[in-house]
């Protein structure tokens, strides 16, 4: 089958579908617009055409990108096209007008931007009248498209997912945690950038809370996002520096080792819009299929089956603490955590079962 791909070439998600389907033996090309040198972008044995140019007016450059589009399609004649991003990518092939066209949302184009604007509602409302088949992450999201117009008839539930041979519990490093000082004190691993959108603050302000039970915890927070140097001179100046190190950002290809080898993954991000329809970062299914225990915000995606994890009330950086503290409590209860993380994502993310699933769609597509 002859697939075609729209997305950021640079992403985990969009390479793991590409190489996927790649590796099956599939003829698979990739349309991106991301700039800059392609060494980061190219994927064995999946063709990449990139699109955009170098015009300021986004007008410009949006039209210019649609009629690019409709050219590699013509050229190309696809059995399928698979959009990940609604608003954005999944807009563009909505006006190059190709069919079979599949679109996956990917959390804020549809639980966020529709609530910025008229124009980015209007657009995606569009992308989901034309497209043939809308994936979505749970129930949520299902509810969310319907709402923006969405035929229920043409909406999939695809999990985030992940090659749960790789990310496994045996990925755990005793020499990373020697290397991280961890090997004989609890960790907890910070992945997302520190910046406001995130609501890292939330995290900061637990720390002393969690040490004041725990003093030799060990918080792992990488230098990613606008305010990490502004929160790590904070932090040093009111004394944590023995409870937090900060690293380089984690390289995907080694993300596995970190999330096997600490004891637990925290998360403080929570959409601004609560109208459901957000995604998750990848790594919480990753760390789900390391066998991970993760201290997660209690969003409503969060709340259904396959997500195994402590909640606490998001923006609440006491609560935060709070579940710190317990899970470090009780050992056996951190431990039975993990291994029901690891059977939830073999059950829910496997890569081989959502993107089998997604394959019998396209087969379904060409009927």
């Amino acid at each position: 089958m002859k697939i075609c791909f729209l997305g950021n070439a640079r992403s985990s998600i969009i390479r793991s579908w590409a190489r996927h389907f790649a590796n099956l033996g599939h003829e698979v090309h990739l349309i991106s617009s991301e700039p800059g040198p392609t060494e980061d972008q190219e994927i064995e044995e999946v063709s990449l055409h990139r699109i955009g140019n170098e015009w300021r007016l986004r007008v410009i450059t949006f039209i210019i990108m649609v009629l690019q589009i409709k050219s590699i399609l013509k050229k190309l004649k696809p059995d399928v096209v698979h959009a990940h991003y609604v608003y954005g990518y999944g807009l563009l092939v909505a006006l190059s007008g190709y069919h079979p066209f599949v679109a996956t949302s990917m959390g804020n184009d549809i639980g966020v931007s529709p609530e910025k604007s008229w124009l980015l509602r209007n657009g995606t409302k569009y992308v989901l009248k034309k497209a043939d088949i809308i994936a979505v992450k749970d129930k949520f999201a299902e509810v969310r498209a319907i709402e923006l117009g969405c035929a229920e008839d043409k909406i999939i539930i695809a999990h985030s997912n992940c090659d749960t041979q790789l990310f496994t519990p045996e990925a755990r490093s005793e020499r990373l945690r020697e290397q991280l000082g961890i090997a004989a004190v609890p960790s907890v691993l910070l992945t997302r950038p520190m910046n406001n959108e995130y609501r890292v603050e939330v995290f900061v302000k637990a720390i002393p809370q969690v040490i004041k039970s725990i003093p030799n915890i060990k918080f792992i927070i990488t230098e990613r996002g606008a305010d990490w140097e502004k929160w790590k001179e904070y932090m040093t100046q009111k004394g944590w520096s023995k409870n937090f190190i900060f690293i380089p950002k984690i390289p995907h290809d080694e993300m596995r080792e970190y999330l096997a080898s600490v004891d637990a993954l925290v998360d403080t991000f929570y959409p601004e819009f609560d109208v459901g329809g957000h995604g998750h970062g990848t790594n919480t299914i990753e760390a789900m299929s390391c066998g991970c225990p993760q201290i997660l915000p209690d969003r409503r995606e969060y709340t259904e089956s396959w997500c195994q994890a402590i909640l606490y009330p998001k923006g609440n950086s006491e609560g935060l603490a709070k579940a710190i503290v317990s899970l470090f409590s009780d050992d056996v209860r951190r431990l039975e955590l993990g291994k029901k993380s690891r059977a939830s994502a073999l059950e829910y993310g496997d890569e081989n079962k959502v993107m089998g699933d997604m394959f019998e769609i396209y087969q379904r597509l060409q009927k």
